[in-house]
């Protein structure tokens, strides 16, 4: 599947060393770290997974826990295989 036939509601697998191609939120995953692309900072940024994320909201946690599930198009995958939603693509994604 090329990435122009992409569209949002879509699973999307990606591996490390691969560069993530819209932005989603992860579904599944273990050790999830990439480096977020759009500040061109070698920052290495773990992630949640999305029913995590809920949970702490559930719990009162505070500010956005969603965001920690959110997956950045253009950032850089470090470690861990994973499988996200996809939410935006192409213009409609945060680097679009």
């Amino acid at each position: 599947m090329s990435l122009q036939e992409v569209v949002m509601a879509d699973i999307a697998l990606i591996e490390p060393g691969e560069i993530i191609p819209c932005d989603g939120l992860l579904l599944s995953g273990h050790n999830v770290k990439y480096e977020l692309g759009t500040t061109g900072e070698s920052d290495v940024i773990k992630k949640l997974l999305f029913k995590d994320c809920v949970e702490v909201m559930k719990k009162g946690g505070r500010g956005l826990a969603h965001t920690y599930s959110f997956m950045v198009s253009d950032s850089k995958v470090l470690k861990g295989v994973r499988r996200y939603i996809v939410i935006a693509v192409r213009m409609k994604s945060f680097n679009g």
